[in-house]
């Protein structure tokens, strides 16, 4: 089964707070169906992981009225007392944690064979859901759907939409 990987604190929106838009800086995504949502091993930088859960926050308490609390304790990280987050025990790291399916891309510059407008706007006129807007940041994203968490598996992830043996899927 294919599988994608996110780096922390980003799996934990999408699972918890219904993130659907995944904004990818590779451009181009033909294939549409399942996916394993993965969790990386690494947050990357610790300004990054920083800016993330402090984005998520400003969307979450700006868009839905979540309250601070429920916001980190969906996202699992913990305030180190000295300005900056840092994974907490709930955190996803090194594994598989959910699935979900790929339904659709958002591409403000579609390749010459494609159809001629899959912006923003284009996405909303087929159906898509306009309260996402706030998981979109321009660009190229992925769409979701269908999501769902699964039991914790440790894995290795990859780059890319990588595959996963369908033994090794947790039920």
């Amino acid at each position: 089964m294919k599988a994608l990987s996110f780096t922390p604190p980003w799996p934990n929106a999408i699972l918890h707070l219904g993130k659907r838009i995944e904004n990818r800086q590779w451009r181009g995504c033909s294939y549409r169906g399942p996916i394993l949502l993965h969790a990386a091993k690494g947050i990357g930088t610790r300004d990054d992981f920083d800016e993330g859960v402090e984005t998520i926050l400003r969307i979450e308490r700006a868009q839905s009225g979540s309250s601070f609390e429920h916001v980190v304790r969906s996202l699992g990280v913990v305030d180190d007392a000295a300005n900056w987050w840092r994974p907490g025990l709930s955190t996803l790291l090194g594994g598989i944690c959910g699935r979900a399916r790929i339904v659709d891309v958002i591409d403000p510059m579609p390749a010459r064979s494609g159809p001629p407008d899959q912006s923003w706007e284009a996405w909303v006129s087929r159906g898509g859901d306009p309260d996402q807007r706030r998981w979109w940041f321009g660009g190229f994203a992925l769409v979701l759907d269908d999501v769902e968490p699964l039991p914790f598996r440790p894995w290795p992830g990859a780059l890319g939409l990588f595959e996963v043996p369908d033994s090794e899927v947790p039920r």
